[in-house]
Order: C-alpha cells, then sequence, then structure tokens
C-alpha cells in the first residue's frame, strides 16, 4: 500500500517528512521494499520474480537510517535526522544491523521466508506504525 493511502500518514504526502507519532521519515521503509515482496513469493512467474528480488535483498548490506537519508536526500538529510527521535532511530538501526549480520545465513535457511517477513513486519512497525 503506498504511504499516501496509510491513514495516519495522510498529511505527510510520500512519508518524507519526519512523522511525529513515529519519531522517523516513512519514506525509509523503501530501503526495505524488496523484503516487502515477501508475501509475493510463490511457484508462479511473478512469485519467482518476487523471490529474486527479496534474495537480491539479501545479497546487500540494509542501510542505517542516515545512510538512506544521506543516498536519498543529501540536501536535507542533517535536518531530518535532527528531527528524528533519536531513540526510534536507534531502534531501526538496530534491526539493520540484526538483519546485516544475518542476511547470509537467511539466503540458505529452510526458513527463509519467514525470516525475511519477520524483518519486514518489524520494519513496518517502527517505520509505518503499522
Amino acid at each position: 500500500m503506498p504511504i499516501e493511502q496509510i491513514p495516519h500518514l495522510e498529511h505527510n504526502p510520500g512519508g518524507r517528512e519526519v512523522e511525529p507519532d513515529i519519531g522517523l521519515s516513512p519514506d525509509a521503509i523503501n530501503a526495505w521494499n524488496n523484503l516487502g515482496m515477501i508475501s509475493q513469493v510463490d511457484d508462479t512467474p511473478m512469485g519467482r520474480i518476487a523471490e529474486k528480488a527479496v534474495k537480491r535483498s539479501l545479497t546487500v548490506p540494509m542501510p542505517t537510517y542516515i545512510e538512506y537519508l544521506e543516498a536519498k536526500y543529501p540536501d536535507r538529510a542533517e535536518r531530518l535526522l535532527t528531527a528524528s527521535d533519536p531513540k526510534a532511530v536507534a531502534r531501526l538501526d538496530e534491526l539493520v544491523t540484526e538483519f546485516n549480520q544475518q542476511r547470509e545465513a537467511i539466503l540458505v535457511a529452510a526458513d527463509w521466508k519467514e525470516q525475511v517477513a519477520s524483518f519486514w513486519q518489524r520494519a513496518e512497525r517502527l517505520l509505518l506504525g503499522k
């Protein structure tokens, strides 16, 4: 679902600003989007495409919050970071660290889909307040 369609984020088009109730810019969920495709992984042509996208995400490190902001919004990353809740940033960066430490093992795990889904759900809760 696009950020604009999440009722409590409708006043923050694209989630590009820091959401006061969340303490983060919801736009940072975009770093996790390929993991969100896990629900589409099945034995169909589209499911196999989704699986490749998810597995490709497991081969590169997930950026921290500030790394994402600096890459996406170099002109306002510092302002967004200053406006963000330091505790929320720390929680998200802890999730990023955990993911980055486990991503290679997840690739070969029998339950890799469940593990990816868990990380995606946790990122959604932190970044979208779901």
